[in-house]
């Protein structure tokens, strides 16, 4: 560990003795848990799906602007972490050449389209036999050319498709068994099965949800990002759900996904998880990412949804990074995260 890293490690030694604590007070209660990590990840994932629904079906509005100011920037860093330096996909030469200048100009030209027609391109990129890569290169760029029939719809729903990124890669790449994963997948179903067909009059929405003055936010504008459809209830439930996933998409990169990617099986203490995330991606990208999630969240108190946008359009790239990583750790059958 460096000097510089110690020293930031030391500012989380109160976070430590606290957790220990705790730990100690707690004693046998929690001990199962701890040793059993697949328990731990069905348990853990099973209630951020939970949480996720009420918030949504309460206060849509809030969690929809809410978890970009707060969780956005950390999970852009949990993007990087497992999608990019653990598996070392940054190190490869072909990588470095083709898709980060097409990361780049997707960044500055942001379509659902440019982004399929990326991973399109990405998918030739793997290193697997041509039979399997083909395939989904084609499916890539047909979609991409159905997007451009109707832009702003495509723009719609890759947002939704998004959130479902991350179920996805945990889906495919957890460890051993897929035992842990299906309670939150099921309860991720039920969850938005009542949010899309609940009847309307039973939707728990706070009486103040949508009000133009509640928390600032422009209600119309959110509904429109997440739906294209005048019927306002339809549209209610498409900001319902997406705030929903969106909330269940953070919980995992930040929770669930770093369960898998551990060695050990108890959780680290926080001194020791700085120490890995700074061995993975260095301590430099480490600090710039702690100062934009403060500068972010602070910002966000006085102007949240500028914030909000501003935050959007510089994070857009991280979609199709996603889904690039995804597709060659996919395509070569190779895991995405390397336990440490």
């Amino acid at each position: 560990m460096t000097p510089a890293t110690q020293r930031l490690a030391g500012l989380l030694a109160p976070l430590d003795t606290l957790r220990s604590g705790l730990l100690r007070a707690l004693g046998p209660r929690v001990a199962p848990w701890l040793r059993d990590r697949a328990a731990r990840v069905a348990l853990v994932s099973s209630l951020s799906v939970v949480v996720a629904l009420v918030g949504a079906s309460r206060e849509p509005l809030l969690v929809a602007t809410c978890g970009p100011l707060i969780l956005g920037v950390p999970h852009l860093l949990a993007d990087v972490r497992y999608l990019v330096a653990q598996p070392a996909l940054h190190r490869r030469r072909e990588l470095q050449l083709c898709i980060a200048p097409a990361l780049i100009a997707v960044a500055c030209s942001p379509s659902a389209a440019h982004a399929l027609a990326l991973v399109a391109f990405t998918a030739l990129l793997a290193r697997c036999s041509p039979a399997k890569k083909l395939p989904l290169s084609a499916l890539a760029l047909a979609v991409s050319a159905v997007c451009r029939l109707d832009p702003q719809l495509a723009d719609v729903c890759f947002a939704h498709a998004h959130n479902f990124g991350a179920l996805a890669l945990w889906w495919w790449f957890a460890r051993g068994t897929r035992g842990q994963v299906a309670p939150a997948l099921v309860l991720f179903a039920v969850g938005t099965a009542c949010l899309l067909f609940l009847p309307a009059a039973q939707l728990p929405l706070s009486s103040h949800a949508l009000s133009p003055s509640h928390f600032r936010i422009d209600a119309s504008r959110l509904l429109s990002e997440s739906s294209r459809t005048d019927d306002s209830t339809w549209a209610l439930r498409g900001i319902m759900f997406f705030a929903f996933a969106q909330s269940v998409h953070y919980a995992l990169w930040l929770r669930v996904i770093p369960e898998e990617a551990r060695a050990q099986r108890a959780p680290r203490p926080f001194r020791a998880s700085l120490y890995a995330l700074t061995t993975d991606v260095g301590l430099p990208l480490t600090v710039l990412f702690v100062g934009l999630t403060i500068y972010v969240a602070a910002r966000g108190l006085l102007a949240p949804e500028l914030t909000r946008d501003d935050y959007l359009r510089f994070a857009y790239v991280h979609g199709p990074l996603e889904l690039c990583a995804g597709v060659v750790l996919a395509l070569e059958g190779r895991r995405p995260w390397q336990p440490h």
